[in-house]
């Protein structure tokens, strides 16, 4: 996801807060600079609004292992970025499906292929099987 506002710090507030009992449903998000390494992984909780800092990665911070207050606003801004994202992957986007799942499997078009290769089979046999037998009655009626 490329929008800029999930990149800042303006993602979650200022202040740590209590870890929360159950922060619900979680994203485990790990955010790059174009071109560079992850520099830091966070846990968002979009329905309950909370965000736990896992950190920076390959460093350490203040921040490293604290909860956040989400702010309200990057949850519309999220919800829309995954959205989308999970429509580029289901459009047959290679870059994005590539992102967040394995490529495809060619199982389907190589069971595609057997399917056409045995009714090929088949029909090539019953010709052989129908040629064969109009030359043995030919042969017997000689």
């Amino acid at each position: 996801m490329t929008d800029p506002v999930l990149l800042s710090d303006v993602f979650f507030s200022q202040g740590t807060i209590e870890a929360p009992s159950d922060p619900g449903i979680g994203y485990e998000i790990t955010r790059y600079l174009v071109g560079e390494e992850a520099f830091d992984k966070l846990h968002y909780y979009p329905d309950n609004g909370f965000i736990y800092y896992d950190g920076i990665v390959n460093g350490s911070s203040g921040d490293n292992g604290n909860w956040y207050t989400a702010n309200p606003e990057i949850k519309v801004i999220f919800k829309t970025a995954l959205a989308n994202q999970i429509r580029l992957v289901a459009l047959g986007s290679e870059p994005s499906a590539n992102a967040l799942v394995p490529p495809p499997q060619p199982a389907q078009s190589s069971r595609a292929f057997v399917q056409s290769a045995l009714v090929v089979s088949v029909i090539a046999a019953s010709l052989v099987l129908i040629l064969t037998l109009v030359f043995l009655r030919r042969r017997i009626s000689i």
